[in-house]
């Protein structure tokens, strides 16, 4: 190995390695913060909902793992997945 190399590779594993995995855990902690407040939005398959663009429509899947509400809207022919994140309006 030269010396560059040497270099190289202590530079990597001292200095950029750990931003990287302090970055990593950062970025997890936050998105399982996220993660655990989508669930706890109340609705659940049959309820009847507003939003404010596509109007009122039937929940019929929670899809926790998506982080969606699958959603039946009276205007619209097709169903649309809905961000837990989004407005929602119990009707």
């Amino acid at each position: 190995y030269t010396e560059k190399m040497v270099f190289l590779f202590l530079w990597i594993k001292w200095s950029v390695l750990p931003a990287l995995a302090a970055n990593a855990c950062s970025y997890i902690s936050a998105n399982e913060k996220k993660l655990q407040n989508l669930g706890r939005t109340g609705f659940l398959a049959g309820d009847k909902v507003r939003h404010k663009i596509f109007g009122t429509g039937e929940i019929l899947e929670v899809k926790k793992e998506e982080g969606c509400y699958a959603i039946k809207f009276e205007k619209l022919k097709t169903v649309r997945n809905i961000s837990f994140t989004a407005s929602l309006e119990p009707e």
